[in-house]
């Protein structure tokens, strides 16, 4: 998933603890959850360069027909 860009060491964990601590796994994927959401309020890969950038990452330019995100899209 584009979502793995932004919370890939969350996930993974989840994955790992599913069958021993499957509390933990759950707690992972609540916390994950809306940040995976808003993966998708924009066309991909709008979503992930903007989080990106905003970590401080060189994420280049978008190729029309995308566009940068609005500011309600962030």
């Amino acid at each position: 998933s584009v979502a793995a860009h932004l919370f890939g060491d969350a996930l993974k964990s989840m994955i790992e603890s599913f069958e021993s601590d499957p509390k933990k796994s759950r707690a992972l994927h609540h916390a994950v959850t809306p940040g995976i959401t808003g993966c998708f309020h924009a066309p991909n890969p709008v979503p992930v360069k903007t989080v990106l950038s905003g970590r401080g990452f060189d994420t280049g330019t978008l190729r029309l027909p995308l566009v940068p995100a609005s500011e309600g899209e962030k």
